[in-house]
């Protein structure tokens, strides 16, 4: 969706993209053999895995459009619905959560802050208000870009219209 939206941002004062995830899980976590985790599916490695595929798709749109700001924020553990239903020990962390987490009214205000007043740099990370590095082995441009072609045959495979290579502004 990011890239699709990428022409129009372009045109904007101050382009933004903000991706609520989780950003830092070291690159191992990825299961390049199986992004889809189709085996030994567990929902830690899921939240571990989707959080570093954000932060690489994150890395491959910057690199891509240099004049849009992407910012990945995780504003901490909120109170959603967990909904499901849940094996004895997911359960009790469930309700530790629940019991922990934030509203989500104290989620928003840094989504918000993201929005309002992007930061300077191409590609930024925030976890509970505090920046996190965004290069290094863990943002690596060469898994970065991995994932962006394998995410283009996917989406191709599925008859998706080819997303644009590069934003014009026109």
């Amino acid at each position: 969706m990011s890239h699709g939206l990428a022409s129009a941002l372009v045109r904007a004062p101050r382009p933004v993209i903000v991706n609520v995830a989780g950003p830092g899980a070291p690159l191992d976590v990825v299961r390049w053999h199986d992004l889809e985790l189709r085996r030994d599916y567990h929902g830690g490695v899921a939240l571990g895995q989707g959080g570093k595929l954000n932060d690489l798709l994150g890395v491959a749109f910057a690199e891509r459009y240099p004049g849009i700001a992407y910012v990945l924020v995780h504003p901490g553990i909120t109170a959603t619905g967990f909904a499901g239903t849940y094996d004895p020990d997911t359960q009790t962390r469930v309700e530790t959560t629940r019991r922990t987490a934030m509203p989500p009214s104290a989620a928003v205000p840094p989504i918000l802050a993201a929005i309002d007043d992007p930061p300077a740099e191409t590609l930024a990370a925030f976890v509970e208000g505090c920046r996190h590095p965004v290069h290094g082995p863990d943002f690596d441009a060469g898994a970065a870009a991995r994932l962006w072609a394998l995410t283009r045959e996917r989406l191709d495979g599925l008859g998706h219209r080819p997303v644009a290579r590069e934003a014009s502004g026109t």
